[in-house]
């Protein structure tokens, strides 16, 4: 019988579709004789398990980053309660900046000079009477070099700045 007819071997979407359209194909005198063979993916039942567990924990863990202010963004501030940002500083580096590469703030740089004075011979004032200054406040807006000439201080009192 195997050498008179063709066979084919083709795989079929949904079997109760199939089914009917053999049912209709024999209605009209159609002769058809098949065979199901059912075959398991167990590759394909993993993914559709796997796959949407791993889509809600990848969008979980990409809320929670951008919440922490992990993700570059703004916002997070709630999640950050306790971290800081500050990063730590080599006290080994030297700060290369002196007072001479502060163009303009003459009198700025006076009164900053004295600070580093002070740090550089604190017996000189101490006998007098004077104590250690516990910071200096430089007021200004943005680009008016009130960093350099802070670096100018540690640099020329040799003392790490940050």
């Amino acid at each position: 019988m195997y050498g008179y007819n063709p066979h084919f071997t083709f795989r079929i979407g949904d079997l109760g579709v199939f089914e009917g359209k053999l049912e209709a194909l024999k209605k009209e005198g159609h002769s058809v004789q098949y065979n199901v063979k059912q075959e398991t993916n167990y590759l394909a039942q993993i993914i559709n398990w796997i796959l949407p567990f791993a889509l809600l924990l990848g969008i979980w863990l990409f809320v929670m980053r951008r919440m922490s202010g992990a993700g570059g963004g703004p916002g997070g501030q709630i999640f950050n309660i306790g971290k800081s940002k500050a990063t730590l500083f080599d006290q080994n580096t030297k700060v290369n900046v002196t007072f001479a590469d502060v163009a303009g703030l003459n009198e700025a740089k006076v009164e900053v000079m004295e600070v580093v004075d002070f740090l550089k011979n604190p017996k000189k004032y101490t006998s007098l009477g004077g104590k250690i200054p516990k910071g200096v406040l430089l007021v200004g807006p943005p680009g008016t070099g009130k960093t350099l000439l802070a670096k100018a201080v540690a640099g020329e009192a040799g003392v790490p700045f940050f």
